[in-house]
């Protein structure tokens, strides 16, 4: 079946969660929260009364195998917004099938149609698959800036 991209449902959410659980495995996070936290969690900033964050979803056969978390921030060069990547995630059996460029190209697309004028995200740095895909689009980081992170 072909790979779909379109907003979260809440009826995705059961799935949502597994690819969360996996993606917490992989920065070295597992067991942090339960499914049902998860869930909540999902609920309560995607579809509360002002949702702190949107996600794209990529589904294979009704199952959820990528997602892209993404915020919008404003300003931006003027007093225009931008959307802030903060997630793009593929599950590790749906690696290098399109899933990743489609979610990407997705939030591309939709940013644009919104009049955003600009994208940012960021890459760990060990994370050297996730710069080769950036890389594989044609991508490159931005030297002009250096992130910062408060832990709270």
């Amino acid at each position: 079946m072909p790979l779909v991209v379109r907003p979260v449902k809440t009826g995705d959410f059961s799935s949502v969660a597994v690819l969360l659980a996996e993606m917490d495995a992989f920065y070295g996070q597992s067991g942090r929260e339960s499914s049902a936290v998860k869930i909540a969690n999902m609920r309560r900033y995607l579809f509360g009364p002002a949702p702190s964050a949107y996600l794209l979803v990529a589904v294979s056969d009704a199952t959820v195998v990528g997602i892209a978390a993404y915020s919008y921030l404003w300003p931006a060069g003027g007093t225009t917004r931008s959307v802030y990547l903060k997630d793009l995630f593929v599950a590790a059996t749906h690696r290098r099938t399109g899933a990743g460029r489609l979610l990407f190209t997705a939030l591309v697309d939709k940013a644009r149609s919104e009049g955003c004028t600009r994208l940012d995200w960021t890459a760990d740095l060990p994370n050297k698959e996730a710069q080769a895909f950036y890389a594989s689009l044609g991508l490159t980081a931005n030297p002009t800036k250096l992130p910062y992170r408060l832990p709270l």
